[in-house]
């Protein structure tokens, strides 16, 4: 539903005779502020009643959202419509739920899945929208508002009240003394959230995808924008390009993250697509045919999503399972504060420096994270080598 309706926004601002690269982004960052603020409220609080009530919310808030976009005239309409946003956190649900489920080497894997069906609605959603909008602009959000609905009930009749491992967690809640349920209380709160984040190893992972997530919050915030004016790409051929996309999300997702974790190990494999991501990313930035730009997405997408999926995992294993949810809230909560100021940075470059300049300032990003963890990289083997070292002084 959101990938339906969110292709066209640039369109729909122009429709509305306003500035569309300005207020696209300035209508990109409300929404990412938005859900900044939601994503740091709903990891907690699906920790604490599980992800089924978490769905509940989230479909709910989109279907709200997409009547509102439907029905806007008026540029302070279309931004209104984005306030219901703030709990639109349906992702991060099925995360959590699935990640209670499951043991920490299976992460990646029931994460990837995840992202497999997301990637699915990624080919889907814009194809549709596209379609739709020859009928008009705003039968795509009716039809998303449609979608939200149906997905709402599917979860009020057909999932249960929680995963079998969430309500386990609940009964032992149940026989504890009353020092632990208020601590327990205290879940839902900035403590858990501070506490999650001085976790060790947590820091510099969040690090990591704060790089990655802002080199991809760049190109995705401006990608419709440059199609529709470096390429003179329609809304319909628009939506078919990013199905195309979703397309690539669906066979990393499926059938990339696993073999490539299995065979590399997580960090190994995420340094190799930051690597291939800056690469393709510099080669995008010399493309002038729409068809080049094409092939450039395919390492793209794939690179990207690995990236993201595999941190995420890295992320929950660093953790206690009971903490699951926060974690990825923070995760999701970062790449949210990033998406505030990488439509306006990206529209910035663009319009100032062109198409090329937004390729390669994102490619020296990709180039510095993939630095940055060669050296992390480098520092632990070297810890990792004296520790042993003193240890066999010690034997001695």
């Amino acid at each position: 539903c959101f990938m339906a309706q969110a292709p066209l926004l640039p369109y729909m601002v122009s429709k509305l005779h306003a500035d569309a690269s300005y207020y696209y982004g300035l209508l990109m960052s409300s929404f990412s502020a938005l859900q900044l603020v939601g994503s740091l409220l709903s990891g907690p609080l699906a920790d604490y009643y599980g992800g089924r009530s978490l769905m509940l919310v989230s479909f709910t808030a989109s279907a709200v959202c997409y009547i509102m976009t439907a029905t806007a005239t008026t540029m302070w309409m279309l931004f209104a419509s984005r306030l219901a946003t703030i709990m639109q956190h349906a992702v991060l649900a099925a995360r959590t739920t699935a990640t209670a489920g499951c043991t920490p080497s299976e992460r990646a894997t029931v994460l990837g899945y995840i992202g497999a069906s997301y990637g699915i609605g990624f080919a889907m959603g814009p194809a549709l929208g596209g379609w739709l909008s020859s009928i008009s602009l705003t039968a795509t959000a009716w039809a998303a508002a449609g979608g939200s609905v149906l997905a709402l009930l599917v979860v009020l009749l057909g999932l249960p009240d929680d995963s079998p491992a969430i309500k386990s967690a609940s009964h032992k809640q149940h026989h504890q003394d009353d020092s632990s349920k208020a601590a327990t209380a205290t879940g839902i709160s900035l403590r858990s959230i501070t506490s999650v984040c001085c976790t060790k190893g947590v820091p510099e992972l969040l690090i990591i995808q704060a790089g990655a997530g802002l080199a991809q919050a760049i190109f995705q915030s401006t990608f419709s924008l440059v199609m529709q004016q470096q390429f003179g790409v329609d809304s319909k051929t628009n939506g078919l390009v990013l199905s195309y996309v979703g397309l690539c999300i669906v066979f990393a997702q499926s059938l990339l993250i696993k073999p490539l974790s299995s065979r590399l190990g997580e960090p190994k494999a995420v340094i190799l697509c930051c690597g291939i991501l800056a690469t393709a990313f510099a080669i995008m930035s010399v493309s002038s045919q729409f068809w080049q730009v094409l092939g450039c997405l395919l390492p793209l997408a794939c690179g990207a999503v690995t990236v993201s999926t595999l941190n995420t995992a890295r992320l929950t294993k660093a953790v206690a399972p009971s903490q699951a949810g926060t974690v990825m809230a923070i995760d999701m909560s970062t790449s949210s504060g990033l998406r505030t100021v990488s439509p306006l940075l990206g529209i910035y470059l663009y319009k100032q420096y062109g198409y090329s300049a937004v390729c390669l300032f994102i490619s020296g990003i990709m180039l510095s994270v993939f630095a940055a963890q060669l050296a992390l990289a480098k520092a632990r083997r070297d810890v990792g080598i004296a520790g042993s070292g003193g240890s066999e002084k010690k034997s001695q």
